[in-house]
């Protein structure tokens, strides 16, 4: 959950986006030209709204604020082909256009492959285990904390079954 006293209200806006980094509102509209700066989830072309959360998340990640405190969600487990497990906090999953993306943060940073990694079994709590045949792996560090989002196709998951 982003801080409250941060993020007042359910959207944030590139005025307060500003604030909360100590910058002008130019900047964050420089920022939002960065590959993984949150999509807008309110507003107009003109003045767009952002998931607090997210902008807290990519904020921090970027070295712009020098706090963070994630959220209580349930962490995701990956296992690798080795055997090499890593346990991802904070994991989020989104579905859209034929792509699923999972990503979280390591403590410490942990390591996968970038490229086609295969993943043996990924658990998410609530949702049936899964085998993924290729997936690309974005791997942003700060301090001790790895953020890991893995993007894969849905046609490379597969449901394990219970004997998996």
């Amino acid at each position: 959950m982003p801080d409250p006293l941060l993020w007042p209200d359910p959207t944030a806006t590139l005025t307060r986006i500003a604030r909360v980094a100590g910058v002008g509102r130019a900047a964050v509209t420089t920022w939002r030209h960065h590959p993984d700066f949150p999509h807008p989830v309110a507003g107009t072309e003109q003045s767009p709204h952002f998931d607090p959360a997210d902008t807290e998340r990519w904020l921090y990640r970027h070295g712009k604020i020098g706090h963070y405190e994630p959220p209580a969600q349930p962490p995701a487990t990956l296992t690798l082909p080795d055997g090499t497990t890593v346990t991802l906090h904070d994991a989020h999953l989104r579905r859209a256009d034929g792509l699923v993306e999972l990503g979280g943060y390591t403590t410490p940073p942990a390591w996968v492959p970038l490229q086609d990694a295969a993943l043996a079994r990924v658990q998410v709590t609530g949702l049936p285990d899964v085998t993924v045949t290729s997936a690309t792996a974005d791997i942003s560090d700060h301090n001790d904390t790895r953020h890991i989002s893995l993007i894969w196709r849905e046609e490379n998951q597969h449901t394990l079954t219970a004997q998996a």
